[in-house]
């Protein structure tokens, strides 16, 4: 009897372009007009998804602790906050 397997393993070379592509993405994305609404967008993005694992961690067993997620879900926007009055802050206000 044979069983059938399947190639779990990414290609390293896909993996390796995919790691590249977000790393040259957050290393590319500079605002120069409106940095704290830039911020606080990006804040809003990071609640969302933070709040959909919490409720997914929450509602299923065995995915881990419940604090984590949860302690996301609080810092996301003020932290985005403090980036955005950091960026303020610079004496050029460029990147």
């Amino acid at each position: 009897m044979t069983i059938p397997t399947t190639q779990t393993s990414a290609h390293p070379r896909r993996l390796l372009r995919s790691v590249g592509a977000v790393l040259l993405g957050f290393v590319t994305v500079v605002a120069p007009r409106n940095p704290m609404r830039h911020a606080l967008a990006l804040g809003i993005v990071g609640l969302v998804v933070s709040l959909a694992g919490a409720i997914g961690t929450i509602t299923m067993a065995d995915l881990g602790p419940s604090w984590y997620p949860i302690a996301l879900v609080l810092t996301a926007l003020p932290c985005a906050w403090l980036g955005g009055a950091l960026h303020r802050g610079k004496p050029d206000g460029r990147s």
